[in-house]
């Protein structure tokens, strides 16, 4: 059994972005090198704006490299469920940015050039009961009708042709969602940051931020301080005692994938 990450694993080796001489004033302080801080960072820097990334650890050696590699649109509670606690027109907006953000990953790797594998295969939900696939012929209905959103009912028959399996009974395939190698793509969003700009100091962990009384920010790192305009805290789950009030508005909850070898055609 191996522990590392098998995006990580099978992306090729990192360069060594640890140990570089800070720069001591900069526009913007992003802490976290995963998929939040690269995109805040190569987005802020090809808007002209001085940017220094700081991580604690590697390029994406949190979440962002131990996902499941797929880039899909929509909620996690039902259609119905959502109008009623955001209203429509809300609702509409939230679920509408979850296409912008596959085809905002989309557009990097084009722009970028980025290796990692972005595919439109789809996201195949199925039903394990009779009953879920009627969820499912409701859930096909409300999203073209509220959301304008067209996805393909596969009943019983055709789902071998997609799965292999008859041990379901249908599944609703949205086309729009998309699969990567997040490793690969973590990876190339690391070196378009550096292409624009961005200085990237791993194993150099933020240890306090404090505002000056001139209304920048000092950012306290493992290796120095660095002045900045604007701070960006980008460290989700990681977040750590150092930043209290921001590690309390976090909730983390363990979500476990497991990876076989490579299974022969016959399996």
């Amino acid at each position: 059994m191996k522990t590392i990450p098998y995006w990580i694993e099978t992306a090729g080796a990192f360069p060594d972005r640890s140990g570089k001489p800070l720069t001591e004033d900069t526009d913007l302080v992003v802490v976290g090198a995963g998929l939040t801080g690269l995109s805040t960072a190569l987005h802020s820097a090809r808007k002209g704006a001085r940017v220094t990334l700081v991580e604690k650890g590697q390029i994406g050696s949190g979440a962002s490299a131990r996902n499941g590699g797929m880039a899909n649109l929509g909620f996690t509670i039902g259609v119905q469920q959502a109008i009623r606690r955001y209203g429509l027109e809300r609702a509409r907006e939230i679920y509408n940015s979850y296409g912008e953000a596959v085809d905002t990953v989309e557009r990097l790797v084009n722009e970028e050039s980025i290796d990692c594998q972005f595919r439109r295969v789809g996201r195949l939900g199925v039903a394990s009961r009779p009953a879920h696939f009627e969820s499912k012929k409701a859930q096909q209905r409300d999203l073209a009708r509220y959301f304008g959103h067209e996805t393909t009912l596969v009943g019983k028959s055709e789902l071998r042709s997609e799965i292999g399996s008859d041990a379901y009974h249908g599944g609703l395939l949205d086309p729009f969602s998309a699969a990567l190698h997040v490793g690969r793509f973590v990876r190339g969003m690391a070196e378009a940051c550096e292409r624009t700009g961005v200085e990237i100091h791993e194993r150099n962990a933020a240890i306090g931020v404090r505002r000056t009384a001139a209304g920048r920010f000092e950012v306290s790192t493992e290796r120095g301080v660095i002045r900045a305009g604007q701070v960006m805290m980008a460290t989700d789950a990681y977040t750590d005692k150092n930043f209290p009030w921001l590690r309390r508005q976090q909730v983390c909850l363990g979500s476990f994938i497991i990876v076989t070898e490579p299974l022969g055609e016959e399996l």
